[in-house]
């Protein structure tokens, strides 16, 4: 393997005299330059860091989701306690402007370890679940993994063996915005590397001390995928029994600089939000401040009702939202396919002339934004192991830079948004094991390895659950048949 040092960036790194304790990574659709040879788009990516000024978000307060029949019928009730468990944390976080300064109100680290779940191979539905949701709504990349990217490599001519390298900070302090190598005081130092016998080459992550704890961030946790990283942080990242119990402060900055009142962008509405309040007869409404939300009301027939229509501004400057709010909804009989409309209805803001204005609009919600589904999603080559889980990619994502920038030239990734419907996808098979005949015949096959499965464990003292629960899954049946 051949291998690339950055001493003088190290002994930069080492004397730095202040620590940020504190940093986060923009998640955007690839740039022309995230190539497979730079390291990016390995299995699991999605999208690619992006600079501080190209961030994605979603631009609407109300984040709608759904379960199917898929995955209530082999995940029961207990496996719906697990998401609602991971859609709580993004409920409770304060609103933007209401953070402290420092953000010291959230801890440094939250990564937690269950010997028992670790001991049956369990990995934790929550912790999955929480990671995807804050890369697919928050448009969060993985923090300690790009504190540093490969940018470039230019290959000598022939018969000169020498390579150039070009490497991008893509990890941002939350108070300065500036460029830093830390995540949750933790300080990162790379080295580069040609993966063996691909065309791969990465900017491998490590800590700088030994002792640190590596990959403290939801984000990283959950967006390392493919990318290269020091042994305590590869470990980590793919033990079963490890599991968060909420965002830690790097996350909290990730989310604060995305939603601040004071982040404009021009942004353009979704092509359903309409100018007025809407209610929707046989489904309800969104009912929560402080975007002057209507009440609910009560389950019916019928359409939706729209009043007080009027055109609406659809690209302007706007704010961040503050937070938002994940409401769930129901398919019919919970099992069925057809979902009850819903209403959200808001003040949108928007700037002008150094002026913020508002305008009540409303969008009529007919497929959740956000699906949770279970299937069967094949195998990895070599081993034949289940795909255990899927996740909607960016390739729905809205780059807005055409309409921030007046400037024709250069490559702009952004800002945009995380637009489009989103699939979160757990797979539903219960234990496996995996076989390996040597020499083709199945003569000299080896003991079986016993593979990982999924479940929902927490810090209590409570034993794991693994799915499926039958008994779990006996609820969801009676309620599907009004609890009969």
């Amino acid at each position: 393997m051949q291998r690339y040092f950055r001493p003088l960036l190290t002994a930069l790194l080492l004397t730095s005299a202040v620590a940020r304790v504190q940093a986060f990574s923009l998640l955007g659709p690839w740039a022309s330059w995230q190539t497979v040879t730079l390291g990016y788009q390995w299995a699991g990516d999605i999208g690619g860091p992006m600079n501080i000024n190209e961030g994605y978000r979603w631009p609407v307060p109300v984040i709608t989701y759904a379960y199917d029949a898929t995955f209530l019928k082999y995940y029961g009730t207990d496996g719906v306690n697990a998401v609602e468990a991971a859609i709580k944390v993004f409920n409770d976080l304060p609103d933007a402007a209401n953070m402290s300064s420092d953000l010291s109100e959230f801890p440094l680290e939250q990564y937690r370890y269950h010997p028992t779940a670790g001991a049956l191979g369990i990995l934790d539905v929550k912790t999955w679940m929480m990671g995807r949701i804050f890369e697919q709504f928050y448009a969060a990349a993985a923090a300690e993994r790009f504190t540093f990217a490969l940018r470039s490599q230019i290959v000598s001519p022939a018969g000169d063996p020498r390579q150039f390298f070009s490497v991008v900070t893509r990890n941002f302090d939350p108070l300065t915005w500036n460029a830093t190598p830390y995540v949750n005081n933790v300080l990162y130092t790379y080295t580069i590397f040609k993966e063996n016998n691909t065309p791969t080459w990465q900017a491998a992550i490590s800590a700088v001390d030994s002792l640190a704890p590596e990959l403290t961030s939801l984000s990283g946790f959950s967006g390392i995928n493919g990318g290269d990283f020091g042994i305590r942080g590869f470990i980590k990242a793919r033990l079963p029994g490890g599991y968060f119990g909420g965002l830690t402060r790097d996350d909290a900055g990730q989310v604060r600089f995305n939603l601040r009142s004071t982040a404009l962008n021009v942004e353009t509405l979704f092509a359903d939000v309409v100018g007025g309040t809407q209610t929707s007869v046989g489904g309800g409404d969104s009912t929560s401040s402080p975007w002057s939300l209507v009440t609910s009301i009560t389950n019916s027939t019928g359409t939706s009702f729209l009043t007080n229509g009027f055109p609406i501004v659809q690209t302007a400057l706007r704010p961040g939202v503050g937070k938002y709010k994940f409401v769930r909804l129901n398919f019919d009989s919970l099992v069925g396919t057809t979902l009850n409309p819903y209403a959200i209805n808001w003040q949108d803001r928007y700037v002008t002339n150094k002026t913020t204005k508002t305008q009540t609009v409303s969008r009529l919600v007919t497929q959740p934004d956000l699906l949770i589904s279970s299937g069967d999603y094949g195998v990895v080559s070599p081993s034949g192991a289940p795909v255990p889980s899927i996740h909607t990619d960016t390739a729905a994502w809205i780059n807005e830079s055409a309409n921030n920038t007046d400037g024709a030239g250069g490559e702009h990734n952004g800002p945009g948004t995380t637009a489009g419907r989103h699939e979160l996808g757990l797979a539903n098979f219960i234990r496996y094991y995996l076989n390996f005949a040597p020499f083709g015949t199945g003569v000299g096959q080896q003991d079986a390895t016993e593979g990982f499965t999924w479940g929902y464990f927490d810090g209590t003292t409570n034993a794991p659950i693994v799915f499926p629960l039958g008994s779990s899954v006996r609820e969801i049946e009676n309620l599907a048949l009004g609890g009969k």
